[in-house]
């Protein structure tokens, strides 16, 4: 039986591909600048992963894959050119279930 994939994309303001407010506005309560994002978000129906792994998927050369199958580096390498872009990358995974990796970018202005 094949998995599902599928990958969206939404803007977390508006759901939507535009933007209503500029990328920056202000908080209404707060009245602090707030800084829009896109979300890009994966989601497969696979085995998911193990909490034990999912504690160190982010580590350099961590891999679950045999020897000479993998590096590693992946999800370390796209972890940190998402965080010096201003964003961030989550993981959600159950095991027997499946995974999500959600990426938070910040809205150039």
């Amino acid at each position: 039986m094949g998995h599902f994939y599928s990958a969206t994309t939404k803007n977390i303001s508006t759901a939507h591909w535009y933007i209503i407010a500029p990328p920056f506005s202000k908080d209404k309560t707060s009245g602090k600048d707030v800084k829009k994002f896109m979300q890009i978000k994966f989601v497969d129906t696979g085995g998911g992963i193990e909490k034990n792994d999912l504690e160190k998927i982010f580590e350099p050369f961590f891999t679950t894959k045999p020897e000479g199958k993998g590096t590693g580096l992946g999800l370390s390498i796209s972890y940190s050119i998402i965080e010096r872009h201003g964003g961030n990358l989550e993981i959600d995974s159950k095991v027997g279930v499946g995974t999500t990796v959600t990426i938070n970018l910040p809205i150039p202005v």
